[in-house]
């Protein structure tokens, strides 16, 4: 059995709240020890990892790639290596590819693709609905046999109720999930950052956190009358967050993720018309932002 005595590294385990420098050691696949000090078997192999990070690998649910269809821009295998690189040792790809990944064929080829050229875990997420153009459902039985990790609609949010109902219906026969992004886009029309006194003396069109929350609401509702589980995607308003709280003491299936941007800037940093500050879900407020940190602390996100 092959032993090797990771030294001086900074150990991190989220699931236990570990943080401490220390040392590791893996004997085959198991970890078999960890801690300060620990001794070198006679055996064993030693690494110094002189003061870097040693984690469990980072998961990456949304990841977006250039193929099919702009392998130009990016391929999988590419991805794949960037992604390990920075820790990633599973990601997930969105299905606003183009083609759209919406039937079983570009959900094993994608699947086949990971396997062949990925350097880590890929597995491929369906379209919900046909094209991601809100109306028709896609295949999602189909796809979920064929190996799609879950299902979402890319960045766009089912307008229609009725479809989104009958979606949250059948995935909760099949025992899938289904992940949207929490947005009406009539309520946030075209606006660019987050609705206040900062967008209105900046000139800028505001997007309130209403477009988020009565989206979100809505989807909540739906999936805890079907049974569903559902992953709210990118949210940025504690408000909603704290309905998914209220829902899933309830005992609803409901989860949700924000974006790592979203617990770093706030509104204020849009600063002078910064172009890379404007995101979507926009920054919010200092407020918001800590709301959103709190959260991820709890691990309610």
């Amino acid at each position: 059995m092959t032993k090797t005595l990771i030294q001086n590294a900074r150990l991190l385990d989220p699931a236990t709240n570990t943080d401490m420098t220390g040392d590791l050691l893996v004997a085959g696949d198991t970890i078999a020890a960890f801690g300060p000090g620990l001794e070198a078997p006679s055996d064993a192999e030693t690494l110094d990892a002189q003061g870097l990070c040693l984690a469990p690998g980072i998961i990456d649910l949304r990841v977006k790639t250039g193929e099919p269809g702009e392998e130009h821009r990016e391929t999988i295998g590419t991805a794949s290596r960037a992604a390990v690189a920075g820790g990633i040792t599973t990601m997930a790809v969105m299905p606003d590819t183009n083609p759209v990944i919406d039937d079983v064929a570009l959900v094993e080829f994608i699947a086949r693709r990971g396997a062949s050229r990925g350097t880590n875990r890929i597995y491929p997420i369906g379209a919900l609905t046909q094209n991601l153009g809100g109306e028709a459902m896609a295949e999602i039985g189909m796809m979920r046999e064929a190996g799609a990790l879950y299902f979402s609609n890319g960045e766009a949010n089912l307008a229609n109720a009725g479809t989104m109902k009958r979606i949250l219906t059948y995935a909760a026969g099949r025992g899938v999930t289904v992940s949207v992004r929490p947005m009406d886009q009539m309520l946030a029309g075209s606006g660019v950052m987050n609705a206040g006194a900062l967008a209105s003396r900046m000139g800028l069109f505001g997007m309130g956190h209403d477009a988020e929350i009565v989206a979100g609401q809505r989807d909540i509702l739906l999936a805890e009358n079907a049974g569903a589980t559902l992953l709210l995607d990118q949210v940025s308003t504690p408000q909603l967050i704290t309905m998914i709280k209220t829902a899933k003491d309830r005992g609803a299936d409901i989860h949700c993720t924000a974006a790592a941007h979203h617990l770093f800037f706030q509104e204020d940093d849009v600063g002078d018309y910064l172009t890379y500050c404007k995101v979507s879900p926009p920054f919010r407020s200092e407020e918001s932002r800590q709301a959103l940190l709190k959260a991820a602390q709890a691990r309610t996100i």
